[in-house]
């Protein structure tokens, strides 16, 4: 169908009238003051009937609801008169328990370190700019729902108590332009008329929402060109917030998600048709769909498919088993089990009430007067009339306790509810004495199976949820926007979010969705492979079990980058050892040093020496006698070493000596 299909971003040759009329109708606040009265009127009837019979498909759904509400609120039924007046009217907490679980488990799952959806890099980033890109829209978005749309936080709240108990809750996202702001907000599924057998929401011929509005609110709407000017009476009688004898009327309006043929070609286009049912009028006509979502044929000349907007995002408990649009809760999962041990815990209850009671006959002619029955309270005596013997008037009745299958049965219910609700003992906060961490945590991932796909599918419906009001923010958002991470002011550009390399997830995971799992986990990593890891891997692994433990602020216990460990006191004594070995090294050195520069003058010093001793036997001996000595003085001399002769002294120079004197 691509193929053929040509959108109207292409600029078709020739334009076509009737794309034209749907692209300026975007943009118009309400198509119905462009439509005559009588098209109206026809549209108003349809939409009626259709929203009747969409609601009527799911009358038994509608039944099980109630139902189901009552045992999750233990509301309170009236007295019952059986077995006898004021009996046991007791309801056992198993919905409202398992509910209560679920809730607590899933909602901390959805913020972490005060973020709620992350960006998420499609593709390569060798520059790492998507990646930047991806963490301002991440921070961003997150700043907006907790800041900018201060109603997300409780509705989603609101929501995962709603979704255990009734299988789903839904989400309509749209832009406040009055505002300047985008909307998320919760719709409860007993206010999202769909027709039972639709298989989604995208296939689903109509949705209709069902909410109410005060006559303030009407005329608001009705002034700024929003509604038509219509009359619509005092009131809805079928109103739940107000009543039709109050001050100001309360109306019930349906605002209608559907296609309807408006151009006239034979093409049904997707609009949202907001009616009063009451006064059969259509208040409202907006268009559905965007401009880039008119696709049309090849050659421009019709409209081949529009692509419509769609407005609710629903979060899903389980899916149904056949396959309805408002899948499976605990209240038609856990209702019969629910239903069981009430009556189970009520019998129990009057059988211990009529057993610690006193009952029996007694014979008229020992009552009072006028009386017809007795009835003591403590510390009280009854006058009776005089008989012989009072014990042979009266009679006590047998009464039994109740019954140890009876408790047995009751267990016995209230346990398979519990299985079936994932509330059994080690997830419900209790565990055994001397039990092994990797026991514990297996337990708790095999309770957790069912929580954990009940999980997966909430964080689809998250993203699925955050993708449009990421759609929003690309058209509506300013060329840049200003937030806040940890008082410190942050921008993010429109154009962030028109590159399509980045895309938003939420932040939720379930990979962890205790934090006792998650401790447990972290325990068992820093025992296995502390001790023997790199330093860089310690650091990762200290700051895993900091997360697990959820400690704020977790960069301040991260190891400085200039840090050294201290030295091992053994290793700093060899070490001194090595430094004195080496200095007694150097002292030898040094010393030997000294007596080799202390050689030169020895040397000069036999130099003298023996001329002293040849100028002496030049004094004394003549002739042949002075040459032998002569020879033998030189032969001397020159079995010096000439170098070390030569050598002068590198340190301290040598004394002058006196020239001998010449004989």
């Amino acid at each position: 169908m691509a193929e053929v299909i040509a959108s109207t971003e292409q600029k078709p040759q020739r334009k076509n009238a009737a794309a034209e009329k749907l692209i300026r109708w975007i943009d118009l606040p309400n198509i119905a003051t462009e439509l005559p009265p009588e098209v109206l009127r026809d549209m108003a009837t349809v939409c009626i009937e259709e929203y009747d019979y969409d609601k009527s498909s799911r009358k038994d759904w509608e039944i099980w609801m109630a139902e189901a509400l009552k045992l999750a609120t233990m509301l309170t039924e009236p007295p019952k008169e059986e077995p006898w007046g004021n009996a046991s009217n007791a309801i056992y907490p198993l919905i409202a328990e398992a509910a209560l679980r679920f809730s607590s488990r899933a909602l901390p799952n959805t913020i972490k370190e005060a973020q709620i959806v992350k960006g998420r890099v499609i593709g390569k980033d060798e520059g790492g700019q998507k990646a930047a890109r991806a963490q301002r829209i991440g921070e961003f978005m997150s700043y907006q729902l907790m800041e900018q749309q201060p109603e997300w936080l409780p509705d989603h709240d609101k929501g995962l108590t709603i979704l255990p108990v009734m299988g789903c809750f839904f989400k309509k996202t749209y832009r406040d332009y009055e505002e300047e702001r985008n909307v998320s907000e919760l719709v409860n599924p007993m206010d999202v008329v769909i027709h039972f057998k639709a298989k989604s929401l995208d296939s689903a011929k109509r949705i209709t929402h069902v909410f109410e509005i005060h006559k303030n609110q009407v005329i608001e709407k009705q002034r700024s060109k929003v509604f038509l000017d219509i009359d619509l009476g005092a009131g809805d009688t079928q109103a739940v917030t107000g009543e039709i004898q109050e001050r100001e009327a309360t109306y019930v309006i349906h605002e209608q998600h559907r296609r309807w043929d408006l151009d006239g070609d034979g093409y049904a286009e997707p609009y949202i048709v907001t009616f009063h049912r009451q006064s059969n009028q259509v208040l409202r006509i907006k268009a559905r769909y965007k401009r880039d979502s008119i696709l049309l044929t090849p050659n421009g000349r019709q409209i081949a498919k529009i692509i419509p907007r769609q407005h609710f995002t629903k979060y899903t408990f389980l899916r149904a088993f056949d396959s309805n649009i408002y899948d499976f809760g605990f209240g038609q999962f856990l209702g019969h089990s629910n239903r069981t041990s009430n009556a189970l815990l009520r019998e129990i209850i009057d059988a211990g009430s009529f057993y610690n009671g006193s009952s029996g006959v007694i014979c008229k002619g020992l009552l009072p007067k006028g009386a017809t029955s007795i009835r003591l309270r403590p510390n009280e005596f009854e006058p009776v009339n005089d008989v012989p013997d009072i014990r042979t008037k009266m009679m006590m009745v047998d009464a039994r306790p109740p019954a140890q299958a009876t408790y047995s049965t009751l267990e016995l219910s209230i346990q398979a509810g519990q299985r079936l609700g994932s509330t059994e003992d080690v997830l419900a906060g209790k565990g055994y004495a001397n039990q092994p961490a990797s026991t514990t945590l297996a337990l708790i991932e095999q309770g957790l199976k069912v929580v954990n796909s009940i999980l997966m599918r909430i964080n689809l419906a998250a993203k699925e949820e955050f993708r449009k009001l990421f759609e929003l923010n690309k058209e509506n958002l300013t060329d840049e926007a200003y937030y806040m991470v940890q008082d410190e002011a942050r921008a993010v550009a429109r154009a962030d979010f028109e590159d399509k390399d980045c895309d938003v997830v939420p932040v939720s995971t379930t990979a962890d969705t205790t934090q006792t799992e998650a401790l447990i986990k972290a325990e068992v990593v820093w025992d296995k492979l502390y001790e023997n890891a790199v330093p860089v891997v310690r650091e990762e692994i200290a700051q895993a079990l900091l997360a697990a433990l959820n400690i704020p602020d977790r960069e301040k216990y991260r190891t400085p980058a200039d840090w050294r460990p201290p030295e091992d006191p053994k290793i700093a004594i060899e070490m001194h050892k090595l430094d004195l070995q080496q200095q007694e090294i150097a002292h030898d050195r040094e010393r030997l040093g000294y007596e080799g520069e202390k050689l030169p003058f020895e040397i000069a010093k036999l130099k003298v020496e023996c001329i002293k001793m040849l100028a002496e036997a030049e004094a004394k001996e003549v002739g042949e006698q002075f040459n032998k000595y002569k020879e033998q003085i030189e032969g001397v001399i020159a079995s010096l070493p000439e170098t070390a002769a030569k050598k002068k002294p590198a340190t301290k120079p040598a004394a002058r000596r006196k020239p001998a004197k010449a004989v």
